[in-house]
């Protein structure tokens, strides 16, 4: 053998290793992010889902709050990012939601839509209940009630309702994730704390494949309308069909 091969040799076989590792570190990564997506579209019905949002009248005209459309967006940008594609469509208070089969996104609290109030009231778990003092979100079993800070003192801060659901629809089954807060501020901090893919892989693990709903909580500046901080107070899985 010439002695002079020998380096090169050497050379030739790091080359090997690295790009072996190379390879190896891009299948993980892409393992990786198949399973993240396919966890996000698992909790969101799909690869294409519908985003409904509230008509509200706003100083004489019909429009979207700004919270509500902070939300929209913030979720609509991180889904994106694993390959779903929202079709955002808007409900006023007395229009039918006509949920079909597939994924669908309801940023929408019972105050904005009847037909939201209307299934929002059979959650069994928590329900939304109007008191002298404002609205609070009421445990159903021990009537435990979470009152957003907001209301009682006058802090930026706001709570707000999630849930999803499985359920049978006319041409298959439908997934509803349902966001609603006190305030139209808490549907952002809602959206906030969902648009990552450890929260929703936490919210599978806990429903087990049930259904569930849970409070979310969190602080807002309300000049640039930016959410500060999100956590989640309470988990509420829904019983085994």
């Amino acid at each position: 053998m010439n002695p002079f091969d020998a380096p090169a040799t050497v050379l030739d076989w790091f080359a090997r290793i690295g790009t072996l590792i190379a390879l190896g570190s891009w299948l993980t990564h892409v393992t990786r992010t198949r399973l993240r997506n396919r966890a996000v579209r698992r909790f969101f019905g799909g690869t294409e889902i519908s985003l409904v949002l509230p008509l509200r009248t706003l100083q004489g005209r019909t429009a979207v709050a700004e919270p509500d459309y902070l939300a929209a967006r913030t979720l609509e940008t991180f889904l994106a990012t694993r390959g779903i594609r929202c079709e955002t469509r808007f409900v006023g208070p007395e229009e039918p939601l006509s949920l079909g089969p597939g994924g669908h996104l309801l940023i929408c609290g019972p105050k904005s839509s009847a037909d939201v109030a209307e299934r929002m009231s059979r959650d069994p778990r928590l329900r939304f209940t109007h008191r002298a003092d404002g609205w609070r979100i009421v445990t159903r079993d021990t009537g435990l009630s979470y009152r957003s800070r907001n209301d009682s003192t006058g802090e930026d801060s706001d709570i707000g309702y999630l849930s999803r659901t499985r359920e049978a629809a006319v041409g298959g089954d439908r997934t509803v994730v349902t966001i609603a807060g006190v305030h139209a501020q808490g549907s952002a901090i809602v959206a906030a704390q969902l648009a990552g893919v450890r929260p929703i892989r936490g919210l599978l693990r806990r429903a087990r494949g049930s259904g569930f709903s849970a409070v979310i909580g969190g602080s807002y500046a309300e000049h640039t309308l930016r959410v500060l901080d999100t956590a989640e107070l309470g988990f509420f899985r829904h019983p085994d069909r």
